[in-house]
């Protein structure tokens, strides 16, 4: 049922961009990179959910937040760590099976896609050839 319908899915990728540039699609990266620094994560998830309402409230996307403002949040916030708000560079970074890395995604396609028949399918019965036996 899937294979039929994956078939017909077309993914526009210029309005898959745009859902894309606010950055708020990578908050949990940007939680990473920060836990990363050795912030915990718990607190690190606090810390960008904070930033992700700062931005809001000042109408700029998470993956343009500029450092001062994060830094009002917290001074571990870092230019590495806001960059990670970076949608294409999140996607790169995905490397995990069944990931949405660039290669992860290109071989999740491959196995998706239906096996080349080896053998012609059986041909089709005529009505009434099927033969029922009664004891």
């Amino acid at each position: 049922m899937l294979r039929l319908g994956l078939e017909r899915v077309r993914f526009d990728p210029e309005r898959g961009r745009k859902a894309l540039e606010d950055g708020a699609t990578a908050a949990t990266d940007v939680a990473e990179a920060l836990a990363q620094t050795g912030v915990p994560f718990r607190t690190a998830y606090k810390l960008t959910g904070a930033l992700v309402r700062k931005c809001m409230e000042a109408a700029v996307p998470l993956s343009r937040a500029p450092l001062d403002l994060a830094r009002q949040i917290d001074p571990r916030f870092t230019p590495d760590v806001l960059r990670a708000a970076d949608a294409a560079s999140s996607v790169t970074r995905k490397k995990n099976a069944g990931g949405t890395g660039p290669n992860r995604s290109t071989r999740s396609s491959r196995i998706c896609k239906p096996p080349r028949r080896r053998h012609p399918p059986p041909a089709p019965r005529s009505p009434g050839s099927e033969r029922s036996f009664r004891t």
